[in-house]
């Protein structure tokens, strides 16, 4: 994919905050517009290997990437929510002066991306929810995980990058055999995840505090719209192995976002568009296509709160990695459950 130049846009300036330079880029000059949301403290070239595809047709699609406030090389202007997060995209795409993109958003990404919707419903032409984590008291587990990767890779003698890897993709595609390259995935996928380790933990101090802070006390709510009403589609992508989405909220999520159709990705992790990205892009592109034929008014009014279709995919189903007696220390630590003994201890 030909590298592109930074572009620069300001925003937030008729809002109550100090304005910033949102950086973007633009590829293609196709006539759909699709703008890609990335997630948690995530800059926008990590859909790299999605844009890529996509670029084989450029006179099919134009794609913008973005990095959030505080991220990449946009400017940190304020002490975000991902609301606020969502009206820095509205003004984006306005500078753009894009009529109803499509919007594909990863993880917190699609957070964002639902807020925006939520708050311009005729601003979009559809809405594609990659791996939308557990927030709010439910991510407690999430929030753990991150942030006791320094604490779990000093005792376990793991490298950080490595164990950040991990919690991200499949342990069944981390020890699977590449279907690109001679050699296992872990080999080819550790020097991307790496660098979007390293570039998390560069972020400025008030930039990642801010941003936990927005995902700790986030909770997505139904759009005020019944499913008829709505004039864009949405559908919603699951991977079965993913540590940040409980097998609890997935009935929750689906009942609140109402997508019309719902991939369960069996064996896939967080990451799933860069665990198979061949089939990722191949079935995005038939959501868009199907998208721009969209009628809501031909929905049956008895499934206006149901979604549609689910579709079963499996991933790296002939490579699944038994559990073994060692588990990785991340995901299935204890170390919670014995603070309360420590602490007694401790008053002795």
């Amino acid at each position: 994919m030909k590298n592109i130049e930074n572009q620069y846009v300001m925003v937030g300036s008729k809002r109550n905050c100090k304005p910033f330079k949102m950086s973007y880029k633009t590829y293609g000059n196709g006539p759909n517009k699709v703008l890609f949301v990335m997630g948690f403290q995530l800059e926008g070239k990590f859909w790299s290997n999605v844009v890529g595809k996509y670029m084989e047709e450029p006179d099919k699609y134009t794609i913008c990437i973005f990095d959030h406030c505080g991220t990449g090389s946009s400017g940190y202007s304020y002490f975000s929510t991902f609301k606020e997060l969502a009206i820095d995209m509205i003004e984006l795409i306005n500078h753009l002066k894009w009529d109803k993109p499509h919007v594909v958003a990863l993880s917190a990404g699609s957070a964002v991306a639902w807020e925006l919707a939520s708050m311009k419903p005729d601003l979009i032409k559809s809405l594609n929810m990659l791996s939308i984590p557990a927030f709010g008291i439910f991510s407690v587990k999430t929030m753990r995980q991150f942030l006791m990767l320094p604490f779990y890779s000093m005792l376990h003698g793991i490298k950080r990058q490595e164990m950040y890897s991990r919690l991200i993709v499949s342990d069944s595609f981390f020890n699977s055999p590449s279907k690109i390259k001679q050699g296992l995935n872990k080999e080819f996928v550790m020097p991307l995840t790496i660098k979007m380790h390293d570039g998390r933990y560069g972020l400025k101090y008030m930039s990642r505090f801010s941003h936990w802070i927005a995902f700790a006390f986030y909770k997505p709510k139904p759009m005020d719209i019944n499913l008829t009403e709505r004039k864009f589609p949405v559908v919603k992508f699951i991977g079965t192995d993913d540590p940040f989405v409980p097998k609890s909220l997935v009935d929750l999520h689906i009942k609140l976002f109402k997508p019309n159709l719902v991939y369960m990705c069996e064996g896939a992790g967080h990451c799933l568009q860069t665990e198979d990205p061949e089939r990722f892009n191949k079935l995005s592109m038939e959501f868009i296509d199907s998208a721009n034929h969209f009628k809501s008014d031909t929905i049956d009014s008895k499934e206006k709160n149901q979604f549609f279709e689910t579709k079963f995919l499996q991933y790296n189903a002939n490579y699944i990695i038994p559990s073994s007696n060692d588990p990785f220390p991340l995901k299935n630590s204890r170390l919670f459950s014995f603070l309360p003994k420590i602490i007694k201890y401790l008053k002795k």
